[in-house]
């Protein structure tokens, strides 16, 4: 089923006279005779991020292990964590979290929440690590035997003050519930609910109890990143201009890469702009980002990514279920021949993809023929069987929609692009999220989208569940030349070389037409005007020739005929030219010149059985209803392309007179 990225969230306030909600917290003193009064103040919780359903299935799956006990846990790895948003301390002792059922954990007496800081509660285990500043400010928590108990299928977080009245409560569906990674706000405190590795600033990540999505502290005098612009980079490109945002930026704050300083201009203590030097946007690869203030503090890492001239813009393990499944349009919707993986040239020049190939984790699945190429900005798409039907963008034009038997595993795979040294070029991994996902995975936004994301959540999709082969809005990757008509369509076979106009558009001053793929004499008259010189190569071969348009990218047109007409059958003799009435079924010997393959032999315009021997030579069987009367017949013959001969007459004659007898035999 496809994955929400926005859920559902339910928030309850209950406003008490002059306050926006009061809480009477109840501390008890050593001596209960003694104990505090209740004191009101004012609640500032969220609950922030969640976790429902840890990633992996086995206690080995370390991906899963948030609460790095160094065991992944179903139950105890699911956790809760909820952030003061105010600007003052919270006294949470006492409040309670539950699920739609009963309560599952109460916080102990005193615990309080610094302004701005988190509190993590766990399913159970033994937490292990910082959790942003949460293990240090004493707000780390395992709910016990009973667990947090948050069901897959959809469930309510609710969390309620000391005196059992609703502070907020977040409900979530079973998209939620079985993302294999946590729910966070995006951003961090005053975003809307999302899932985690697609949060700005996650890079990736699934979960961050205890800290901002990108691992931060909510709360520190040290930098921090909160996100990057641009985010990524395509190799070969210029240097980059990056805007990073955060807090705690200082004059004299450096950006690095990967610990190397870059050239950083300071604006304020939420921004400063670094330049990211060729050394680092003509190479692909992930390279982390960090902030460096003057007194040596360093803040968190983001990642950079500077993607390879070509790599995988879309694919779809997991076609939709029904006709909206037939991806590869031949009109039948397959698991595994509708699959597809889109690979797409992110540079302005074509690119020589022979011998490239595109594998599983398993084996190598789809190797590209020698000599093709992608032409700038466009796309070849690999389906895993059938018969594709369809333009695909300009992918059809371009010679560029293939079959494979793809295998890309629904519990999730990775997709390899290695180049003809069998050097990888790009690997995208996935899981079962998104090889479930009934629909394609694309890059957002297409072609220089560092992340991936589902197709129909893509803004310009219209719900569209894939695009092989075009842009996630259906149209083409760029404008690719196309052909409406060519005048003269049409010559005879051996006449001399002529100009041939092409109509079109998307015609550039680079263009060339090609007749049977072989670039010919080309003039540009404009972006819809084209003049072909055809050579006397085509004439002199018979049949139709396909033309069409190549621009200097390297995008073709549609193919369209050119056909060169064979003068027509000529017809010398016919043997035998007279037959007796009454004669029966005979055979006829045809001779001429220029008789093709599939010529026949017509006796007054319908046709006969014919065989020939040679361009020359034809048998003809003619049945005996043509020789049951005296009369004759038009004999011609006809080529497959409907030309014919002048005719020939076969008579049927009577037979001849012969004297048997004469009487009176003699004469006196």
């Amino acid at each position: 089923m496809p994955r929400k990225r926005v859920i559902s969230v339910l928030c309850i306030f209950i406003l008490a006279p002059g306050l926006l909600f009061s809480v009477l917290a109840s501390r008890k003193s050593q001596n209960p005779a003694h104990d505090a009064p209740l004191t009101p103040q004012t609640v500032t919780l969220i609950i922030n991020e969640y976790l429902a359903d840890p990633a992996g299935s086995a206690a080995g799956d370390l991906a899963g292990d948030a609460n790095g006990d160094g065991t992944r846990d179903s139950a105890d790895d699911e956790f809760v964590e909820i952030v003061n948003n105010g600007a003052a301390s919270l006294n949470i002792g006492l409040f309670t979290i539950s699920d739609a059922t009963q309560v599952r954990f109460t916080i102990p007496a005193g615990k309080v929440i610094p302004p701005g800081e988190s509190a993590v509660v766990f399913g159970g285990g033994t937490p292990t690590g910082a959790f942003g500043n949460a293990a240090a400010n004493g707000l780390v928590f395992t709910a016990g035997s009973g667990g947090l108990s948050l069901n897959n299928g959809g469930d309510t977080i609710t969390i309620k003050d000391n005196l059992a009245v609703t502070v907020t409560s977040v409900s979530y569906g079973s998209s939620e519930g079985s993302a294999n990674q946590s729910i966070t706000r995006s951003p961090d405190i005053t975003g809307g609910f999302t899932t985690h590795s697609t949060a700005t600033g996650s890079g990736g990540s699934l979960f961050s109890p205890g800290a901002r999505v990108n691992g931060a502290p909510f709360t520190t005098t040290d930098p921090v990143i909160s996100s990057i612009s641009p985010e990524g980079a395509i190799a070969g490109g210029d240097p980059v201009s990056m805007t990073v945002t955060g807090v705690n930026f200082v004059g004299g704050s450096t950006v690095r890469v990967d610990g190397t300083p870059v050239s950083t201009a300071f604006f304020s203590a939420m921004e400063i702009v670094a330049e990211i030097p060729l050394s680092v946007t003509n190479a692909a690869g992930t390279y982390l980002i960090t902030v460096q203030n003057p007194g040596g503090a360093i803040s968190n890492a983001v990642p950079f990514t500077v993607l390879g001239e070509i790599g995988i813009n879309e694919y779809l393990a997991d076609p939709p279920d029904g006709p909206s499944g037939d991806a590869n349009g031949d009109g039948s919707r397959d698991s595994a021949q509708d699959e597809f993986v889109e690979i797409v040239n992110r540079t302005g020049a074509p690119i020589d993809v022979g011998g490239f190939t595109v594998r599983d984790a398993d084996a190598q699945r789809f190797m590209f023929p020698l000599g093709t190429s992608i032409p700038a900005g466009e796309a070849a798409v690999i389906f895993g069987g059938g018969s594709p039907q369809g333009e695909f963008g300009n992918a059809r034009a371009n010679g560029l929609v293939f079959t494979a038997s793809l295998s890309l595993n629904n519990t999730g795979d990775t997709i390899t692009l290695k180049n003809s040294s069998a050097v990888t070029v790009e690997s995208v991994t996935y899981g079962s999220t998104e090889g479930n996902a009934n629909q394609s995975i694309n890059r957002n936004p297409d072609v220089s989208g560092i992340a991936f994301a589902p197709h129909s959540d893509i803004s310009g999709s219209g719900g569209r569940l894939f695009s092989p082969g075009t842009l996630v809005n259906g149209s083409p990757f760029s404008l690719g030349p196309r052909i409406t008509s060519i005048a003269p369509d049409n010559a005879k076979k051996g006449a001399l070389p002529f100009d041939m106009n092409v109509l079109g558009s998307g015609f550039e001053g680079g263009s060339r037409v090609l007749i049977d793929g072989q670039v010919v004499t080309t003039e540009f008259i404009g972006p819809s005007h084209l003049v072909a010189r055809v050579p006397a190569s085509v004439t002199a071969t018979s049949g139709s020739h396909p033309v069409q348009v190549r621009n200097e990218g390297g995008n073709r047109s549609n193919s369209v005929s050119l056909a060169i007409i064979p003068p027509p059958p000529a017809l010398f003799s016919i043997t035998p030219r007279v037959v007796i009435v009454g004669s029966g079924a005979f055979t006829m010997f045809v001779t001429g010149l220029n008789f093709g393959s599939g010529i026949v032999a017509l006796f007054d315009g319908t046709p006969l059985p014919t065989t020939v021997t040679s361009a020359q030579d034809l048998r003809v069987s003619v049945p005996s209803t043509v020789t049951a009367a005296i009369g004759t017949h038009q004999v011609v013959v006809r080529n497959s392309d409907g030309q014919q001969s002048t005719p020939a007459i076969l008579e049927v004659i009577a037979p001849a007179t012969v004297v048997t007898s004469i009487s009176p035999a003699t004469a006196k």
